[in-house]
């Protein structure tokens, strides 16, 4: 059975990062309108109606807590996207340096190393937003399951033939890696 690399054809990883990253935004324009709001309204009310500053200091904690939670997601998609270009950059170009069992085992074991390290985004607290979480677990579990291939066919015993044919697969896998990575990149700078 013939494998595909998900990372040849990312769209629809792409496409959630980007729909969320609009989410995100529309968030957070929406507690800023709300905290001005509540300003506003207790200003208006405060000489009649003493709990409405309750309105506003709830708020307020509202919207230093998302903010703190925004910035964790930013975060956690700027790691994932650096992890991403490691990956990319270290890892993959390995298996052009391929040229004995002894390297085919070598790299094997570099990759294995690689997919016990813990994911980026286990760094962030990211439990607020699982929606988020649970998507950005599945980025990082592409990088999983393309190491766990590069390491059984590095593993096999026609590993020179399925090495040259990983190696053709590669141009398709990075370009891939790269649009994911414009979209990480754009989900943890875009704030508009």
């Amino acid at each position: 059975m013939s494998y595909t690399s998900p990372l040849s054809s990312p769209d629809s990883y792409i496409s959630r990062i980007s729909s969320l990253s609009s989410e995100a935004i529309a968030i957070d324009k929406g507690v800023d309108r709300a905290t001005r709001d509540a300003t506003e309204f207790e200003t208006k009310y405060i000489s009649d109606f003493g709990l409405v500053t309750d309105l506003k200091t709830s708020t307020h904690l509202f919207s230093s807590r998302w903010v703190n939670v925004l910035q964790q997601t930013r975060d956690a998609a700027s790691s994932i996207s650096g992890w991403y270009q490691r990956f990319d950059q270290v890892f993959l170009d390995m298996i052009n340096d391929i040229a004995s069992d002894g390297d085919a085992k070598d790299v094997a074991d570099e990759f294995r190393a690689w997919i016990n390290e813990p994911y980026p985004s286990t760094t962030y607290n990211l439990n607020d937003v699982p929606g988020l979480k649970k998507s950005f677990n599945d980025i990082e579990r592409l990088v999983t399951a393309e190491s766990q291939n590069v390491i059984q066919i590095l593993e096999g015993n026609k590993w020179k033939a399925a090495v040259g044919k990983l190696n053709q697969d590669l141009p398709a896998i990075k370009n891939g890696i790269q649009r994911m990575r414009g979209a990480l990149n754009q989900y943890a700078t875009k704030l508009e």
